[in-house]
C-alpha cells in the first residue's frame, strides 16, 4: 500500500537517477506521467503522491495522463524526456514487464531506458461479476460458462493489460470459453460492469471496492495470497476461498 514515507523515499531517490545533472533537486516542478486515463488506480496513486509530497519537496508535482497504446504512449514520452529526474512515470507490470514480451516492436527498453526509483503500491485484482449473473462463487461461474460456451463476456482495461492476462489465464485453467471486451482504462470498464453490459472482470480492487461494498457488483475471489490490512472485502473473500 502507498504511504507518505514510501512516496517521499521514492522521490528523494531521484537525485541519484541516471543522467541527473541538477545540483539541487528538484530545481523546477516535477511531472508524473500516468500512462493510463484519469480515474483509475494508477492515476489515483499518482495524485496521492503529488498531494502529499509536493509541499515537502518545495516544488509542485503535476500529474500528466497520457493513456493509450497499452501504456506505450506515456512510457515513450518519458523515455524521450530530459533525464534530470523531473519527469517520472508511474510504471506498472504492463508498461515495464509484459509489454516487452507482448508487443512485437515495443519502442522502448523497460530496463535500459528508465532508472527505477522504488516500488510504490501493490494493487491486487479481484474477480467481480455483474449483479444478476447466476454465479455465487467461482465454481458456479465456471459451471455456468461451461453450460453456455461463448455466451459470457469479460471486460479488461485493454489488450495486454493485467486484467486481460488474468482472465485469459483463468479461461485456460478453467477450460471455459468467454469473450473478451477490452476498454481504455478501468473507469469505462467499471461503468459497463455496473450497467450489466459485461458479465465479469478481473479488476484492480480500488476500482470496484466501493461498488462491491455497496452491493452494485459481486466479488467472487481475490487474486492475492496475502491479507490486506483493514480491508473487510479482502477478509471476506479469503474466508470464502
Amino acid at each position: 500500500m502507498l504511504t507518505r514515507r514510501a512516496a517521499l523515499s521514492a522521490l528523494a531517490g531521484l537525485a541519484a537517477t541516471r543522467g541527473a545533472r541538477a545540483q539541487t533537486f528538484p530545481s523546477r516542478p516535477i511531472a508524473i506521467v500516468v500512462p493510463y486515463p484519469a480515474g483509475g488506480p494508477v492515476d489515483v496513486t499518482a495524485r496521492l503522491i503529488a498531494l502529499s509530497v509536493g509541499s515537502a519537496l518545495d516544488q509542485p508535482i503535476a500529474v500528466d495522463n497520457r493513456g493509450g497504446g497499452a501504456g506505450v504512449i506515456g512510457s515513450t514520452a518519458v523515455q524521450h524526456a530530459e533525464p534530470d529526474g523531473h519527469t517520472l512515470i508511474l510504471g506498472t507490470n504492463q508498461t515495464h514487464a509484459t509489454n516487452q514480451s507482448l508487443l512485437k516492436n515495443c519502442p522502448y527498453d523497460a530496463v535500459k531506458d528508465f532508472a527505477a526509483v522504488a516500488g510504490i503500491a501493490d494493487i491486487p485484482h479481484v474477480l467481480a461479476v455483474r449483479q444478476g449473473l447466476e454465479a455465487e462463487n467461482v465454481g458456479a461461474l465456471i459451471a455456468l460458462a461451461k453450460k453456455l460456451p461463448g455466451a459470457l463476456n469479460y471486460a479488461s482495461t485493454g489488450i495486454g493489460s493485467a486484467s486481460h492476462l488474468a482472465a485469459e489465464l483463468f479461461k485456460t485453467r478453467a477450460g471455459i470459453n468467454i469473450q473478451h471486451v477490452p476498454f481504455r482504462g478501468s473507469a469505462p470498464m467499471t461503468t459497463e460492469l455496473l450497467a450489466g453490459r459485461v458479465d465479469l472482470t478481473f479488476a484492480t480492487l480500488p476500482s470496484v471496492i466501493s461498488h462491491i461494498d455497496a452491493g452494485a457488483v459481486r466479488a467472487l475471489a481475490l487474486a492475492s495470497g496475502r491479507p490486506r490490512r483493514g480491508c473487510q472485502t479482502c477478509r471476506r473473500l479469503r474466508k470464502r476461498a
